[in-house]
């Protein structure tokens, strides 16, 4: 072989190798195309609604099967094309993507990650992201699309908000948690009010609930180490899911086990709660306790939350349900 044709065929090797990979990629892509289509189809996709959700996958760079499984990854590719394009004819096929995935309501066990997920009857409560969230004003969403929320006010008065006002807000959601997110007035009617949609939604931990601010009477079961039972009267003066603190005449020492009067009747389910000290000597000298529940069970965790949650929207409250356990130091 002359040197001629060798360089010739070096000069050719890379083009080889590069129609190679570009072979390896298009039948790769074929098979993640085939993939995605029999697994859309199963989800009772029609020949379109693939299409639009390929075409929109491979735009963005995206895993296509990830927006078939993941109501995040979906909702992920749908705020960015929202922003970046958002026709209208394409935004209400993708409505209805959503809900034949079983995107548009989720299990209590999934978390919301858009608004675009919110029920129809969610509460919301609004304020402006200037101003205190005690100023807020509850709301209702009475219809959605894919830009916008449609929300209604619950109180015959509503704040006088101009359009484009900046609005925080935070809904709790039935046997979940609760959740905040940021929004634009984007349009406002007499009976109306039009927010954007928020393409990222942040879900709270128990230690991040709201307290509120209260005041009400509560007595406090303690054992005295001799088999007897010392009571404490005392007057809750903020309450959260997690725990409350109460002003106190007496000092407990942090860790004591304590229990709430299995007889109490107020505003929340508190009758026979367990609840252990985690106030500091500094709270215990101006006369405080802090008090975290245990073994609280989860509908009485969602019970008190959402109260406190009623509180903030200015609904009324009804008297705290009987528990069915007695309280009893352990």
């Amino acid at each position: 072989m002359s040197e001629s044709v060798f360089l010739g065929l070096l000069a050719l090797l890379p083009l080889g190798l590069l129609v190679r990979y570009g072979l390896q990629e298009h039948r790769q892509r074929r098979h993640r195309k085939e993939r995605f289509l029999r697994r859309a189809q199963e989800k009772g996709l029609n020949a379109s609604q693939c299409r639009l959700l390929w075409d929109l996958a491979t735009q963005q760079r995206r895993n296509p099967l990830l927006l078939l499984r993941f109501a995040s990854a979906f909702e992920l590719g749908v705020g960015e094309y929202t922003v970046q394009r958002g026709e209208e004819q394409t935004l209400e096929e993708l409505a209805r993507i959503r809900k034949r995935l079983g995107f548009d309501r989720l299990p209590p066990d999934q978390p919301v990650c858009t608004t675009r997920q919110l029920a129809q009857g969610q509460t919301l409560s609004l304020w402006p992201q200037s101003s205190d969230p005690a100023q807020a004003t509850p709301y209702l969403v009475i219809s959605k699309d894919e830009q916008a929320l449609i929300t209604a006010p619950l109180l015959s008065t509503s704040p006088a908000w101009s359009l484009g006002t900046p609005l925080s807000a935070r809904f709790r959601r039935a046997q979940d948690t609760e959740y905040r997110f940021a929004t634009r007035l984007l349009a406002l009617t007499p009976h109306t009010l039009t927010l954007q949609h928020a393409d990222q939604v942040e879900r709270l931990q128990a230690r991040a609930f709201f307290r509120w601010e209260t005041s009400f009477p509560l007595t406090l079961l303690a054992g005295t180490g001799n088999g007897k039972t010392h009571r404490l009267e005392g007057v809750v003066t903020n309450i959260s899911g997690g725990g409350l603190r109460v002003r106190i005449q007496e000092g407990i020492p942090a860790g004591t086990r304590i229990v709430i009067d299995p007889q109490y009747r107020g505003p929340f389910p508190l009758a026979g709660v367990y609840g252990q000290v985690v106030s500091g000597h500094e709270e215990a000298q101006r006369g405080y306790l802090r008090l975290r529940f245990i073994d609280l069970p989860r509908d009485i965790e969602a019970q008190i939350v959402r109260r406190i949650f009623q509180h903030q929207l200015g609904l009324p409250l009804a008297a705290g349900r009987k528990q069915r356990r007695r309280g009893k130091i352990r």
